[in-house]
């Protein structure tokens, strides 16, 4: 990644016209079907309810691993300073606890939800939604209302002939892409990383500080092509209202074909000079709640694992870590009660059982301030989501069940910290009892 300045505002502001993005609906909905007449590239469209059922969510696995940002960026991240949870208060501890009011305040904004942070005593008690609302998405055009009129509204006319000759599903044509890739489904978002590193000296010297954004940057593709690879065919410059831009390549049609808000995409082309192949790079400025989030976008965009999406938005080094202490400590007791008996591989002894409630009950063990912090997370992709219009059910239920999985630790964390209490005070009590009877014992 590197960093340079921001581009000029002027310049952006004419990209911001056409690619601003819809992010503040939340009102509740029950199907992911678009409501508008796919004939009309060009005329405003109606607004569309889109959310999972209860009884549609399925719940996600949770085995995967995560894969490094294909972006470069052009601009520094803000970051707020971590809480801390006191024992006395103190003017440190008062601003500590504001500080965590200022983020659970922030989840509650986002969501239309109350949520407050205040000090009691030598406690914190933090409020927040049981639940993630449900997404209501602004389209701008939908491939499950005509396919071959949403790619050619997206300029992509060659691939919209190709399915009008062939008549497939929005969902076989998305699959079908993604695995033309080598390798599999993971290996195009590779290639979208690879890219823009090898690229990167001569786009930072294509985009320079305060001037314009290009609105296209012409890149050599030989190797690409002749290794029958498929380069990505957009450069997005992906800013918020307070953060600046981070570059990314993208594939245009796994963003348009996921993605009913994002603007439409430019025509990508390609010439041959001396012989080379030089695609001609269409650049585009899109605005999200928040970049440094984007990148678990991507990643589901490009993979559709909810395993890995899970394991982006938990805490999945201190559940590992938590449950392998467990699973040492039940071996050695079960060691200890019988020698000789040999430890079955399958036995919770060996391989921890990573069923919810033991999920819950590692996360249980977290502080305030790391619970914040994950739900924040999960919230900023919540608004990344709706923002950019994304229809799957798989990435809204998945969001829902790492939201369930922390409120779920958040309660049984509260009721070990109210246990822990009642024992200390009843411990003090006891040994003051048993100093009084000392104290009146005869010589």
């Amino acid at each position: 990644m590197l960093m340079t300045p921001p581009f000029k505002q002027t310049s952006l502001a004419a990209f911001q016209s056409s690619s601003t993005i819809s992010s503040s609906s939340t009102s509740s909905v029950d199907t992911l079907a678009a409501s508008f007449k796919a004939s009309a590239p060009q005329s405003s469209l109606p607004v569309i309810d889109t959310n999972i059922s209860k009884s549609s969510r399925t719940q996600s696995s949770t085995a995967s691993s995560k894969s490094l940002s294909p972006s470069l960026k052009l601009g520094a991240k803000h970051t707020l300073a971590a809480p801390k949870k006191v024992r006395s208060p103190s003017k440190k501890d008062i601003s500590a606890g504001a500080q965590c009011a200022v983020k659970a305040n922030k989840i509650g904004s986002l969501l239309n939800h109350s949520a407050s942070v205040t000090l009691k005593g030598e406690r914190i008690s933090v409020k927040v939604p049981k639940k993630l609302p449900t997404p209501r998405l602004k389209p701008n055009s939908s491939p499950y209302e005509g396919l071959v009129a949403h790619l050619s509204r997206h300029h992509s006319f060659a691939e919209a002939q190709q399915v009008d000759q062939y008549a497939v599903t929005p969902d076989y044509y998305l699959t079908q892409y993604l695995e033309t890739a080598r390798l599999g489904k993971c290996s195009l978002y590779h290639q979208t990383e690879t890219f823009l590193h090898a690229n990167k000296h001569f786009l930072l010297s294509q985009i320079l500080p305060g001037e314009p954004l290009p609105e296209r940057i012409p890149l050599d593709v030989t190797e690409w092509v002749s290794t029958l690879q498929q380069p990505p065919t957009h450069l997005l410059a992906v800013h918020s209202d307070s953060e600046a831009a981070t570059l990314y390549a993208v594939h245009g049609q796994v963003l348009a074909l996921q993605c009913v808000s994002i603007p439409f995409l430019p025509a990508s082309d390609e010439t041959q000079q001396h012989g080379k192949v030089i695609r001609h790079t269409p650049t585009l400025a899109l605005r999200v709640p928040s970049v440094p989030h984007f990148n678990t976008i991507m990643r589901w965009l490009y993979s559709q694992s909810t395993t890995s999406l899970l394991h982006e938005l938990l805490p999945l080094e201190h559940i590992v870590a938590y449950l392998t202490k467990r699973s040492l400590a039940l071996r050695s007791t079960t060691s200890s009660a019988d020698a000789s008996k040999p430890v079955s591989p399958q036995s919770p002894a060996q391989t921890p059982n990573r069923s919810s409630a033991d999920i819950v009950e590692a996360m249980s063990t977290l502080s305030t301030r790391y619970f914040l912090e994950c739900l924040q997370a999960i919230q900023a992709v919540w608004k990344n989501g709706v923002a950019l219009g994304i229809v799957s059910w798989n990435f809204w239920s998945t969001l829902d069940q790492a939201w369930n999985l922390l409120m779920g630790a958040m309660v049984v964390s509260s009721k070990h910290k109210v246990c822990t209490t009642a024992t200390v005070a009843a411990t003090a009590t006891a040994n003051e009892l048993t100093a009084q009877l000392q104290s009146t014992k005869l010589g």
